[in-house]
């Protein structure tokens, strides 16, 4: 069974159909799964995502830092933490597909078992990968 399951949900677009997203479930978390092209695009978030690069690659700064991270489907870096209220700018030359699973209601103390977390959603990843996403 795959854990990464469609609502009966529309697909929302943004900045004129470059960005769309769609609500879904994965392992009873609310998540969202994005289909983002090249280009550079400003975002806010309304609640706290650990967000999993699918495929592709992006630069991302958030507007509280000077540096860009990179983060890659094929790499190590596949995997961030966003807190709710950021505001950030995402950069793809290739685009992107990724998914944002809500960390407001997992049963885990994500702040002190960070690099567990961060393995096991790497597995998950992985996981994500091979049924298609």
């Amino acid at each position: 069974m795959r854990d990464l399951d469609d609502l009966n949900s529309e697909v929302q677009t943004y900045f004129e159909g470059l960005v769309n997203s769609r609500d879904t479930n994965f392992r009873n978390q609310a998540a969202t799964k994005w289909q983002i092209a090249p280009g550079s695009y400003d975002f806010r978030t309304v609640r706290r995502e650990l967000v999993v690069v699918l495929s592709g690659s992006m630069q991302i700064k958030f507007d509280n830092e000077h540096s860009w991270r990179v983060y890659s489907a094929r790499s190590k870096l596949n995997t961030l933490e966003i807190p709710a209220g950021a505001d950030f700018t995402i950069i793809t030359a290739e685009g992107l597909q990724c998914v944002g699973i809500s960390l407001n209601n997992l049963n885990t103390v994500f702040d002190t078992w960070r690099d567990e977390q961060l393995q096991r959603y790497d597995e998950i990843r992985r996981e994500l990968m091979m049924w298609g996403f």
